[in-house]
């Protein structure tokens, strides 16, 4: 005979009843949801995991295009390896951390050409806070001479102020100087 949660529900409550039903479509939704629940998950991971090697092969790739387009920068590189830890030696915490030149070459080549457009954050500007209420005030504000009114979205676009003239000298060169 069937033991089923189900086949044991339909000889206690009779086959017309709807109990055994609805229980069994409870389970169905139960177990659906479940299953959704852990692909969502799996998808959230494997998209960050992506987004985190997208971000730094790009920066890797927008670091070697630097160096191969600025000879001189690359063997001042080369060279401050060597010295470091050798032609042939392994790369260790310590070595890493008396490479300057490489931390400012990595710098330069994130300003020219950064992993993320921008940034962005809604404007909450506190103006005042009452303990026994608990609540928050907004209000409009002026930032750079602009109003923006409260609850704004303020977006800093890190592309065009890391390669503009007004905060750069010679923003359109690969110029890793600027950080050593």
């Amino acid at each position: 005979s069937d033991e089923t949660v189900i086949a044991k529900l339909m000889r206690a409550c009779g086959s017309d009843s709807a109990i055994p039903l609805i229980m069994g479509v409870d389970a169905l939704v139960a177990g659906l949801v479940n299953v959704l629940l852990h692909i969502i998950v799996e998808l959230f991971f494997i998209c960050s995991l992506v987004l985190g090697i997208d971000s730094t092969a790009s920066t890797a790739a927008f670091l070697v295009h630097h160096l191969a387009a600025n000879p001189e920068k690359q063997q001042k590189l080369y060279e401050e390896i060597c010295t470091v830890i050798g032609p042939t030696g392994k790369m260790n915490e310590k070595g890493l951390s008396k490479m300057k030149y490489l931390k400012a070459c990595q710098t330069e080549s994130q300003r020219m050409c950064p992993a993320f457009f921008g940034t962005s954050r809604r404007l909450q500007v506190l103006t005042a806070f009452s303990f026994e209420m608990k609540l928050f005030l907004q209000a409009d504000t002026v930032i750079g001479g602009y109003e923006i009114p409260k609850g704004s979205i303020v977006v800093r676009v890190g592309h065009s102020m890391s390669n503009s003239a007004e905060n750069f000298v010679e923003p359109d060169k690969f110029l890793p100087e600027r950080y050593s």
